[in-house]
């Protein structure tokens, strides 16, 4: 189990002014020999609205740049966040087919007071000297593509004094974290080095690592490293059978807001567990953050009590094991069956929208709204199973298309049909405007796979 991941921001996504980009980070130090042109410069003109193109002076040249070359101009990427007027970069661009050059976020470049280590190896490499390097940071209770985040946006203390292992052909190269958590080791030839972190009372997300380096460049990778600890138990019934199948969360004790929980479902003996867990007080139970129509079973906290209130916290105080952590699970509730029918207006089936059932009802103010999302199949119909005890409003909120994805339009028009308390299947039809209907230009998406992992 892993707390604190940030899952919707991850600094491998770069967003452009208009496109959502990906790419994989690499340092500048590792993009050495596919890069076309690298120099340090600084924008003295950033084009209209500062969206370029940049017209840098040349104050430091690496590769590609011509020793008279005073000037040149970058034309952005799709991938560009824009590079402000007056600010220094070390630039790493790639010549487009008509021979003007093109940088972006993906292809490495960055502003110089980010990039001191990989302009000391690019400056070393242009002198021909080239400098293999193992480098990377170490941050606490943190997955490893998050590290980047948590330590530059987050301004999160790295963790210090954790020994970092190379090794290639039998020979072993070692680096510990400075205060800042960082390391850096100096290997004598490029190849593929399997390294290992170790620090006491915790372990890495991986058990190991593959850097590889090439000549005369870096290879950076970061590690997240976690408290040992384990904790786990059984979840039975009334009459004190296990219970399979059944997600048991757990989330920090003092949350007063909405905090996804980390799950672990249990398995046919009713077992289940948590490991890597942070120091801290924890809420364990089944529907911590109330009742839904996802898991229809009251709310049960540890060690089995109805009320959030009275449940005991789970604390770990470091390296532990936790091992009985058993508990009793809340009665299963009456549910019933919405069954969607959406057409067009000439009756033939939409097989590719999304059906929301959602319920304004919420058994913990604090806390989540009862909600539901399937996906029509290829008779254009959708079923919500949900809690009995409650209203729930219907509607198509949107439309896969092989190319695109649309909200039903008009939005301020579009159908919400309202199933009142019951315990009897609902039968329920939407007729979705011809306005959404782009099937002559886009191929209708089936989504329908999708619905068993929303179970």
């Amino acid at each position: 189990m892993r707390l604190n991941a940030k899952r919707a921001m991850l600094p491998l996504l770069l967003a452009g002014s208009i496109f959502a980009c990906e790419c994989v980070y690499r340092p500048p130090c590792a993009r050495i020999h596919e890069t076309d042109v690298i120099f340090i410069g600084r924008v003295g003109n950033a084009g209209r609205d500062g969206g370029g193109p940049f017209r840098f002076e040349v104050e430091e040249r690496f590769k590609g740049v011509d020793s008279s070359t005073r000037e040149l101009t970058i034309f952005p990427g799709l991938c560009v966040a824009g590079y402000r007027q007056g600010h220094e970069y070390l630039v790493l661009a790639k010549h487009l087919p008509g021979g003007s050059l093109q940088s972006g976020d993906c292809t490495g470049t960055v502003p110089v007071e980010v990039a001191a280590e990989d302009i000391r190896i690019i400056r070393t490499w242009a002198r021909g000297m080239p400098v293999q390097e193992l480098q990377g940071r170490v941050a606490e209770n943190i997955d490893d593509p998050l590290v980047r985040f948590a330590l530059d946006v987050e301004h999160r203390a790295g963790l210090a004094g954790v020994e970092v292992d190379a090794v290639i052909n039998g020979k072993t190269f070692t680096a510990f974290t400075g205060a800042d958590g960082a390391f850096r080791i100096t290997v004598p030839e490029p190849g593929k080095y399997r390294v290992k972190a170790t620090f006491p009372d915790h372990s890495a997300s991986n058990s190991s690592y593959e850097f590889p380096v090439g000549s005369g460049e870096c290879s950076e990778h970061d590690i997240g490293m976690w408290t040992d600890s384990k904790l786990s138990g059984v979840l039975r019934d009334a009459a004190h059978h296990p219970v399979a199948g059944i997600p048991v969360e757990m989330m920090p004790y003092a949350a007063q807001r909405t905090f996804t929980p980390l799950t672990s479902v249990t398995d046919a003996d009713g077992s289940f567990a948590f490991s890597k867990v942070p120091k801290g007080e924890y809420l364990l139970g089944v529907n911590v953050n109330g009742l839904s129509s996802k898991l229809p079973y009251e709310p049960r906290f540890y060690p089995g009590l109805s009320q959030r209130e009275a449940a005991t916290p789970v604390r770990v105080d470091g390296p532990v094991i936790l091992d009985n952590l058993d508990f009793q699970i809340g009665n299963r509730l009456p549910t019933r069956q919405i069954k969607v029918s959406l057409v067009w207006p000439d009756g033939r089936p939409v097989t590719n929208a999304s059906i929301t059932c959602e319920s304004l009802r919420s058994d913990d103010r604090r806390f989540i709204r009862d909600f539901i999302s399937r996906y029509t199949n290829a008779r254009g119909e959708a079923i919500c199973d949900v809690l009995a005890d409650r209203d729930f409003q219907v509607e198509a909120d949107r439309l896969s298309w092989s190319s695109s994805s649309r909200p039903v339009q008009p939005i301020a028009t579009r159908q919400r049909l309202v199933v009142r308390t019951g315990t009897a299947p609902a039968s329920l039809q939407i007729v979705v405007d011809s306005i959404n209907d782009i099937s002559d230009k886009e191929q209708p998406l089936d989504m329908s796979a999708f619905n068993d992992r929303q179970r």
